[in-house]
């Protein structure tokens, strides 16, 4: 029998169903230290009187526990937790960010992945301008999530009523007024923007990717 398999196999399913040994132990008679050496996989023949209650509990059978047959639920799970890990994005010109938002259109071919937790409306741009330099220099990637929730100095995507493209700021909330800025020392003169009733802030920065060239 392939003990470590079966220990592996119990971890996943404590770890899931988020139940010490200690509880396990209580709840299906099977003391402790049994339950402990299942799972360290150090038992050198595990009794089957001990694996069926601890299988019982779980609605499964011995031969699941023991890793040989699948648990359909815990694949499930597993399934899940690796769909949440990586993400599919599109890089997106700055001026389709609204109808992305919208409709979830894009002309865009290129894709990116992640591994941040991002809503499914999540995308990427890249920086073409020297606004938010030093911190976030042209060419970096950056990620943004429209769910996301706004706080103050996180960095958001921002649609302006009278532009067509969006930008990329730092934002700053004073006494409930919203505000922008850019990071540039160069333009410090145009750094801070009160947003009005018709601006709209498109998502927030969830992570960024820096690419260093020659």
């Amino acid at each position: 029998m392939n003990n470590e398999k079966l220990g592996e196999t119990l971890s996943r399913i404590l770890f899931e169903k988020k139940i010490k040994p200690t509880e396990l132990a209580r709840l299906t008679d099977v003391p402790q230290p049994t339950i402990q050496r299942i799972v360290a996989g150090t038992t050198s023949r595990p009794h089957i009187s001990s694996l069926e209650p601890i299988a019982k509990h779980f609605s499964i059978d011995v031969d699941q526990l023991r890793g040989l047959k699948p648990i359909p639920w815990l694949e499930k799970s597993a399934a899940k937790k690796r769909d949440k890990t990586l993400r599919d994005m599109p890089v997106l010109s700055w001026d389709s960010v609204t109808e992305w938002l919208e409709n979830s259109a894009t002309s865009s071919t290129e894709i990116l992945t992640t591994d941040a937790e991002v809503s499914e409306k999540s995308f990427a741009l890249k920086i073409k301008d020297a606004s938010m330099e030093p911190q976030f220099p042209v060419n970096t990637t950056i990620i943004v999530d429209p769910e996301k929730e706004t706080k103050d100095r996180r960095f958001v995507i921002v649609k302006i009523h009278d532009r067509s493209e969006v930008i990329f700021r730092q934002l700053v909330i004073d006494a409930g007024r919203y505000f922008i800025k850019a990071l540039s020392p160069d333009l410090e003169q145009f750094r801070i923007h009160l947003l009005g009733d018709n601006d709209k802030i498109c998502g927030v920065l969830a992570q960024a990717r820096f690419d260093y060239g020659d």
